[in-house]
């Protein structure tokens, strides 16, 4: 059984990674849709706006989810704040995934790194084959 982590951010749909991972899983696999809003975000937005943001995010996430359940695979979704290159690692570990795909956008939690810097430290970090989608 597969379990793959889907990453995105607050900023992109996360179309591209979500129909990625449906192509990859297998029979019984599970998805984890992993969003990460970044600290800065919340720093400067404040702690109001930040809360506000995750609330809207749910909704989001739970339509995401709803794509992934509709072609029966397992889907769980989770919402953390922090530094992405953190984040990612920790969660893949954290729940034993096989493989990791990541959405990049220009605007979005990845926009200091470059696609190849992005996976190079996230598969160092896991010890996990990642796929980074744009």
């Amino acid at each position: 059984m597969d379990r793959i982590l889907v990453v995105c951010d607050f900023h992109s749909e996360c179309s591209k990674a979500i129909e990625t991972a449906i192509g990859l899983a297998g029979k019984n696999s599970k998805i984890f849709l992993l969003n990460i809003i970044s600290e800065e975000y919340c720093r400067e937005a404040g702690r109001k706006k930040c809360r506000a943001k995750i609330k809207e995010m749910k909704k989001e996430v739970r339509g995401r989810a709803g794509r992934i359940r509709e072609e029966g695979l397992k889907c769980r979704t989770m919402i953390r704040i922090g530094e992405p290159m953190r984040e990612v690692p920790r969660e893949s570990k954290r729940l034993r995934c096989t493989f990791i795909v990541v959405e990049y956008k220009n605007n979005g939690i990845f926009r200091d790194y470059t696609i190849e810097e992005i996976s190079d430290n996230i598969m160092n970090a896991s010890s996990l084959p990642v796929m980074v989608v744009s």
